[in-house]
């Protein structure tokens, strides 16, 4: 059984990947859909994601713009 990108280890997406995945999951999100509905909660507007990003986890501007990316 196939699992769909929502339930998947928030170190699937773009820009986030193993290290800074373990990073989230420490914040508590865990998962894609928990980043995708805090896309979503911020309207989608990407510097207030970027900067959201940041002050999360410490993510650079390559990597905040990869996961924007693969979300929108």
């Amino acid at each position: 059984m196939a699992l769909l990108m929502g339930d998947k280890s928030v170190g699937y997406l773009m820009g986030i990947r193993k290290v800074l995945g373990k990073k989230f999951e420490d914040k508590g999100f865990d998962k894609v859909q928990v980043i995708l509905v805090q896309f979503l909660v911020l309207k989608k507007d990407k510097d207030v994601f970027w900067e959201w990003f940041k002050e999360t986890c410490g993510v650079n501007a390559k990597q905040s713009q990869n996961c924007f990316g693969c979300l929108q």
